[in-house]
């Protein structure tokens, strides 16, 4: 489903839902597992991968935790970029895997504060390689990871600290997004193929440039963030451009986060607008073992890998793109109470509803067909807290939407 034309690539961006793999072209994750855990999103009901080439968040440029290969994915010889065919090799060799199974990558080429050790011309000429190496994949590129992210260190010195106060680091911040919209002119000259940018919670890609593929953010992981999952979605809705959220709340960040919310956030996020889902798993994102970035929590590889959340989003999202597909005319949302007894319903001209239910909803009529997001199963009584109902819809078209959630293995 083409939910926008990209007129400044002349290519469109489709609907699809993501997983998030910050590490996963680096030795954290082999070759072997990777594949099996691509195949396993595949037969859950995903369609695409976030990675980075390069180097992932939060560890230095020269740290052996972002090899990949056995090498970084490059390093400076007197501030000139020397790139490594082992890096190259080995993470096409898993962009391939993802080919193979029909899953778009979608490949980041790095993370904000890092233009400032790399420098411009060197992310430049990453990126051309990033380019001529991985464009016969047909992927969406995503800039930089959070763009306007800025590494703060506290000053020893009076002058630094009268600085800080003063808010130069602002000052910073701004000449970091420059420098990546450089970066940004340069490869649109390289591709047609869409590119967009993963920004912070405190900022969105429309306020550092319009001329992305898409209107992206990151509501980050905080339960502050809630209200954000519908509100963005319905602000952005006057623009042609797909809305995507690239990071909302990860499954089990800071032990936070688990079924009940994911599939809250799934639900209200798509019924808002939202051109594609982007699931992320703690364990998963940065193939955790249990100490590697644990401020995050200690939740290891193995174990996120046996949680049933994404299956239950797969099969939500089947139903979903099901139902979608039987809608006609102008579609248009709402939303009506607030927190997470919020009620987003999604309706065509000719009244078909998809509603994401909270607790106490009654508005039901006995045609309607009710779904358990939890146990993926149709019900007409024992309705629990959260469910979704499918309402004006034909009787063959609700035979297809019960058929539609049975496709996802």
């Amino acid at each position: 489903m083409s939910v926008a034309i990209d007129k400044q690539h002349n290519r469109t961006i489709d609907y699809f839902l993501a997983d998030t793999w910050w590490y996963g072209l680096t030795d954290r994750i082999s070759t072997d597992e990777f594949y099996r855990l691509a195949q396993q999103r595949k037969d859950e009901g995903f369609s695409a991968i976030q990675l980075v080439m390069g180097i992932p968040p939060e560890v230095a440029i020269d740290s052996p935790q972002s090899h990949g290969g056995g090498k970084p994915a490059f390093y400076l010889q007197e501030s000139n970029l020397i790139i490594n065919q082992d890096y190259i090799a080995v993470a096409l060799e898993k962009i391939e895997i993802l080919n193979k199974l029909h899953l778009k990558p979608i490949i980041y080429g790095g993370w904000g504060p890092q233009i400032g050790r790399i420098g411009r011309n060197n992310m430049i000429e990453w990126w051309r390689r990033i380019v001529k190496v991985t464009e016969k994949f047909d992927p969406i590129y995503c800039l930089t990871g959070e763009i306007d992210l800025r590494v703060h260190t506290q000053s020893r010195t009076i002058m630094g600290k009268v600085f800080n106060k003063f808010n130069i680091s602002s000052i910073k911040q701004k000449r970091q997004i420059a420098e990546w919209l450089q970066v940004y002119k340069e490869v649109k000259k390289t591709t047609r193929l869409p590119v967009i940018c993963h920004t912070t919670p405190n900022m969105d890609s429309w306020s550092i440039s319009r001329d992305f593929s898409a209107i992206t953010v990151q509501t980050g992981h905080s339960e502050r963030s809630r209200s954000c999952l519908w509100m963005l979605p319905m602000k952005y809705s006057f623009s042609k451009k797909p809305f995507i959220n690239l990071e909302p709340w990860y499954e089990g960040i800071s032990n936070s986060f688990f079924e009940s919310d994911q599939i809250f956030a799934f639900w209200v996020s798509i019924l808002s607008g939202a051109s594609a889902y982007c699931y992320g798993s703690h364990g998963i994102w940065n193939v955790g073992d249990g100490n590697f970035l644990a401020h995050w929590g200690r939740r290891t590889f193995q174990e996120a890998k046996k949680s049933a959340v994404p299956l239950k989003i797969g099969k939500s999202n089947r139903l979903f793109l099901c139902a979608k597909g039987f809608m006609q005319g102008n579609i248009n949302s709402k939303a009506s109470g607030v927190g997470d007894n919020v009620s987003i319903q999604m309706i065509d001209k000719r009244g078909r509803k998809i509603v994401y239910a909270p607790k106490g909803y009654s508005d039901f009529t006995a045609k309607d067909l009710i779904y358990d997001p939890s146990q993926c199963n149709f019900i007409k009584e024992n309705i629990p807290d959260e469910t979704v109902v499918l309402s004006g819809f034909t009787d063959i078209e609700n035979r297809l939407l019960k058929q539609s959630v049975n496709s996802v293995k």
